[in-house]
């Protein structure tokens, strides 16, 4: 699923929750928005890595990005 499809699923989601009285819609709508923050940190630290591979200045902040990727 795409970030942008997990934004919308987390919507809906919401709405569920709000609408319907799901409040365990609530609980996966977060781990959706987790996935999307996860995949914006893996994405970041691909491109810190990948300018330290050209530059030679290694970013101090890639491998925190990676560990927020994996948590």
């Amino acid at each position: 699923m795409s970030g942008e499809q997990r934004i919308d699923h987390a919507r809906l989601l919401y709405e569920r929750a709000v609408f319907d009285g799901d409040a365990d819609a609530l609980g996966i709508a977060g781990r959706e928005l987790d996935g999307v923050e996860a995949d914006l940190a893996l994405a970041r630290g691909r491109i810190l890595h990948a300018r330290s591979l050209e530059d030679g200045n290694e970013d101090p902040h890639e491998l925190a990005l990676f560990e927020r990727s994996t948590t």
